[in-house]
């Protein structure tokens, strides 16, 4: 509104000025000349304003990220830990360890477990998340309450939600993520695991309890796998075998990602 304004201000003032020295016979010859200062000032003013912006102007854009995107943070075993992003929700992204990295029993007792209660989860937040990142890495990853309530059959006890740095996932999360759960399923090993984990076959551990094999039954003593050669999911491996490998999950800032890249 205010550039109609002033636009029409000057139209008027150059109407006045141009008619008081001008006879009727000039009329046509006035009119010529208001059109040309209205249309020089328009032009200056336009510059101006296109000059005004170009100074001013700054990006405020969200960094770019790509589902499927892999990034290098931490390091473990001597190598450097690539990550897929699976998933976005604002300015955070879930990252998932693009190999499994070690492995480790789901729990080390034979007892009925949780992941509120397992030992793996104490390994990811406390050795694997100390020793692995450095302290500007750390600054990055966010601490994320994790549902264990949401699983797969309703109504079943699958412990309380826990707050952590570092987790698996369950099958809602990899199916739920913006990427196709195809892309990322299968695994390889890292060296490090493949040299370390003498046992460990292609499958990796998910947080969904697992079923007996012979009662078909809920287990919290049989935990739920991934076969990493092939993305299908396995519900009966007992919590305590240590074949199964570690494939980490994080929620990081993503300004933080992308400018540390």
């Amino acid at each position: 509104m205010k550039k109609f304004k002033i636009n029409g201000l000057v139209t008027a003032l150059a109407l006045m000025t141009v008619i008081s020295g001008c006879s009727a016979g000039d009329k046509q010859s006035a009119s010529e000349q208001i059109r040309e200062q209205t249309n020089r000032h328009t032009a200056s003013s336009a510059d101006r304003e296109e000059d005004f912006y170009e100074e001013t102007d700054e990006d405020t854009s969200s960094p770019a990220i790509n589902i499927l995107d892999k990034y290098e943070l931490g390091t473990y075993g001597g190598e450097k830990i690539s990550w897929i992003v699976i998933d976005t929700d604002g300015d955070k992204a879930l990252l998932l360890s693009e190999k499994m990295i070690e492995g480790k029993p789901y729990d080390d007792t034979k007892k009925d477990v949780t992941w509120e209660t397992c030992s793996l989860r104490k390994w990811l937040n406390e050795d694997f998340y100390g020793q692995a990142f450095t302290s500007e890495e750390k600054q990055m990853i966010l601490k994320t309450t994790v549902n264990n309530r949401d699983l797969p059959k309703e109504g079943n006890n699958y412990g309380n939600d826990t707050v952590d740095y570092i987790y698996i996932l369950n099958s809602r999360e990899m199916k739920d993520a913006e990427a196709s759960i195809s892309k990322f399923a299968k695994a390889g090993k890292t060296q490090y695991a493949k040299d370390n984990a003498l046992k460990l076959t292609s499958d990796y551990w998910r947080r969904d309890p697992g079923t007996n094999s012979k009662t078909k039954e809920v287990s919290l003593r049989d935990m739920a796998t991934v076969r990493g050669s092939d993305g299908n999911l396995n519900f009966h491996c007992s919590s305590n075998h240590i074949t199964a490998g570690v494939r980490p999950a994080m929620w990081v800032d993503i300004e933080m990602l992308t400018q540390g890249r």
